[in-house]
């Protein structure tokens, strides 16, 4: 038998984690997996946004990102027709 833990809003926290995805010369996709340091368990993703891009471009696809549910694993996945360094900042719930 499972037991299921009632999480209240109190229980929750809110944290932001940035992490950085390197897009090759010729354009392309990159994708990364990794931790949001001080949860367990995330609960939700509340944002997800693009701050930065060295060098600067304006073609970067749309980010698409996940969370494996019961974890504090998140995965990022975005694509470019330059090359470049793009810096990810996401907001998550979690406990």
């Amino acid at each position: 038998m499972s037991v299921r833990r009632l999480v209240r809003k109190g229980d929750l926290s809110l944290r932001f984690q940035s992490t950085d995805l390197v897009i090759p010369v010729g354009g392309g996709t990159a994708s990364k997996t990794f931790n949001v340091s001080g949860f367990a368990i995330i609960e939700f993703m509340v944002n997800l946004r693009i701050t930065d891009t060295n060098p600067k471009v304006s073609d970067v696809y749309t980010p698409q990102a996940w969370f494996v549910t019961g974890t504090s694993v998140v995965g990022i996945s975005l694509g470019g027709v330059t090359g470049t360094t793009v810096t990810v900042e996401g907001a998550y719930l979690g406990y």
